[in-house]
This record gives structure tokens, C-alpha cells and sequence, in this order.
């Protein structure tokens, strides 16, 4: 994965500071390494693809926040067919690429609460009501 470690691992990645991106002068998030992580062909089985409209739409997305928004869009197919682990990756790719998508925390926070991870939902729902 992205930085050495794996995205999809039990543990949650990082969610970077909702102003950790604003006053960044580098270049955008590299899309091809970011997909990588959570990759949404690699994700889901065959016998429930994800519709090419919206892969296409991952793969070309000029800018972040853009990408960020295709990236929930994944997490809410997933989440509503119960492929919680694939949502959750999502998600996080979501957050990653923005970190003010306060309806993917919030997101997040249910996944982790399901999953039983009560402290990392708890600040999960502290982050996206401070947005």
C-alpha cells in the first residue's frame, strides 16, 4: 500500500486534519497510488461489479476534492450492498483526498461501530461535527 503500510488493513489508516490540506503547496494526491489502496475492481467480486460510469469516473477525476467525492460515491454502493470492509475503504480514500468530508467520517464512525470499534467511532463523530 501507500506509504509502506496496508490501507486495508483491521487498523484504520490516519485521517489526515480537515486544514492539513488547505494550506498545502505541493502537487495533488498522486490518484493511481491512492486507487491502489483501495482499489475498487480489487474490492468487489465479480458477481457484483461496480458500475464503469463510476470507476471511470475515480480514474479521471483532475483534482482531489473531485476524486474525494467519487470515493464516497464507491463507499455508499458498498455500504448499501453490506460489503462493509470495501465501504470502509472507500471512505477512508474519501477522507484521504479531502479531509472535510464530514458525511464520510460520519460514515466511518457507523462502519467502526460495527465492526465494535467504539473509541475510533467516538472520534470519528467528534471530527466531522467539528466540520
Amino acid at each position: 500500500g501507500v506509504g509502506g503500510g496496508s490501507c486495508c488493513s483491521n487498523v484504520p489508516p490516519p485521517i489526515p486534519e480537515a486544514g492539513a490540506a488547505s494550506g498545502r503547496s505541493s502537487p495533488a494526491p498522486d490518484f493511481v497510488q491512492i486507487a491502489f489502496c483501495a482499489d475498487p475492481v480489487a474490492l468487489t467480486p465479480p458477481q457484483s461489479p461496480l458500475p464503469p460510469e463510476l470507476i471511470q469516473a475515480v480514474e479521471q477525476a483532475t483534482d482531489p476534492r473531485q476524486a474525494s467525492r467519487n470515493w464516497a460515491r464507491i463507499g455508499q454502493l458498498h455500504q448499501r450492498r453490506k460489503r462493509f470492509a470495501e465501504a470502509r475503504a472507500a471512505y477512508y480514500t474519501a477522507v484521504k483526498l479531502d479531509p472535510t468530508q464530514h458525511g464520510c467520517i460520519a460514515n466511518l464512525a457507523q462502519l467502526e461501530s460495527h465492526a465494535g470499534n467504539i473509541l475510533a467511532a467516538l472520534d470519528l463523530l467528534e471530527r466531522a461535527l467539528a466540520l
